[in-house]
């Protein structure tokens, strides 16, 4: 429809699922394997494949099958690095995990909690990140969590991160503007970044570490009903995948090989470990938010990623509901008038927003005809290309610029943005993601 506004958002999949939410807890390094087996080639003589060989071998057909295959979503849950061994990093990633499954308010999620060490061994040579890519891309899963916890004196600091892969963002987290045939008729793009960001450093007691761990185990043992005083009737095995039949208050029912049972929610980790949850709650919502759900809230325990993202999600909820306003609308409600401090994505998705709300003021004519005063579009051309200096291998930001300076009939700028945009991509190709 060239009539009207040509404006394309991505953030909610058509696709319907059955209600499924289940957990299953899988070696890492056993996965590996698998990836590494269905990326062999037939001659076993030959050297292992690397990652990207890997990856091929799986797209060429050789599918490592999924699990949890019914669930809509999938947030793949990494045992957390322990190189000073505290002894936590199952604990963490376990109420972590557990907390993301029963407050997402999703009804279809798959949690993937993987257990074992990430790092570069003999027989997976891979990275740290590498080895989270070709886990997350062989399984498509949504989200993926992970990090480390290091002593710190008589503290313990855990550092919790989380990931977006591309098709994720791609498919839930992308906003984009046609501009009218009058300016060109080129397309602008914005996507939510950062996709890799550090969601939390949570500082804690080392003396807390025991009961952290009890906490951490508390949420595996299965009772007959939903009370600490009722009998224990089993605990939750790992290589096994339990589904989610209830939640009633701090606890919820799981279904373990047929049989069911209750088990505590993470919600009594109170005091020093209160933290992890709002990690839990950020992640949760944040896959909840591709789903039609809210701007995750973000609390004083997370950390400036987490806002960051947060402020651009704020700004795309409004796209969504094709409630187009300048950037002075968002400034003047949150920044103190400065963009700058949110990063130069949180710049891009205000300047597209800016000129939607200028397009829409247009409506009545015909779309295609529509042209903008040059001035309006120089002011917001300036505005993104100061932004841009705070993160110079923005891509995105780079090539809107160039749009926005092919508009300007201002070639040399467009031209060097457009270089700009290469060299930042041809980078990016080889540099792990941040």
């Amino acid at each position: 429809m060239r009539g009207a506004l040509l404006i394309v958002l991505v953030l909610l999949g058509a696709m319907v699922a059955r209600p499924v939410m289940a957990i299953v807890h899988v070696d890492i390094n056993e996965e590996l394997d698998r990836i590494k087996e269905l990326g062999m080639p037939e001659d076993r003589g030959k050297v292992v494949p690397g990652l990207k060989e890997d990856i091929d071998g799986i797209l060429a057909g050789r599918i490592l099958p999924q699990r949890i295959p019914n669930a809509k979503y999938r947030i793949a849950v990494f045992e957390f690095e322990d190189p000073d061994h505290t002894g936590l990093g199952s604990a963490v990633s376990a109420l972590i995990g557990r907390e993301i499954l029963l407050s997402s308010g999703l009804r279809s999620l798959g949690v993937l909690r993987y257990f074992g060490s990430l790092e570069p061994s003999r027989g997976h040579p891979q990275s740290y990140f590498d080895k989270v890519d070709l886990v997350v891309a062989a399984q498509h899963a949504n989200l993926a969590v992970w990090g480390m916890i290091r002593r710190d004196g008589n503290d313990i600091v855990v550092d919790v991160q989380a990931q977006i892969p591309d098709a994720m963002v791609e498919d839930y987290f992308t906003w984009k503007l046609t501009l009218p045939q009058a300016m060109g008729g080129e397309t602008l793009l914005a996507r939510v970044w950062p996709t890799r960001m550090r969601i939390q450093r949570a500082r804690l007691p080392a003396g807390f570490a025991p009961a952290l761990q009890r906490m951490a185990d508390a949420v595996d043992v299965v009772r007959e009903n939903p009370s600490d005083t009722a009998r224990v009737i089993a605990r939750i095995p790992k290589d096994t995948t339990y589904s989610v039949q209830e939640v009633r208050g701090d606890w919820a029912k799981f279904v373990i090989n047929g049989e069911s049972g209750w088990s505590r929610r993470a919600v009594q980790c109170t005091r020093e470990c209160a933290p992890l949850l709002a990690t839990a709650g950020f992640v949760g919502a944040l896959l909840n938010f591709g789903n039609g759900g809210p701007v995750p809230a973000v609390s004083q325990d997370l950390s400036r990623d987490a806002a960051v993202v947060a402020r651009q999600l704020a700004v795309l909820t409004s796209l969504r509901k094709k409630e187009f306003h300048p950037a002075s609308y968002y400034l003047e409600r949150w920044d103190d008038g400065h963009a700058r401090d949110f990063g130069a994505p949180y710049a891009d998705v205000l300047a597209l927003s800016s000129l939607a709300a200028q397009l829409q003021e247009q409506r009545g004519r015909e779309y295609d005809t529509i042209r903008l005063d040059d001035d309006a579009v120089r002011r917001i051309a300036t505005d993104l290309a100061r932004a841009s200096q705070d993160d110079p291998r923005n891509v995105e930001v780079l090539n809107n610029l160039a749009v926005l300076f092919r508009v300007l009939r201002d070639e040399r700028r467009a031209g060097l943005a457009s270089r700009l945009s290469s060299a930042a991509q041809q980078r990016s190709d080889v540099e792990p993601a941040q």
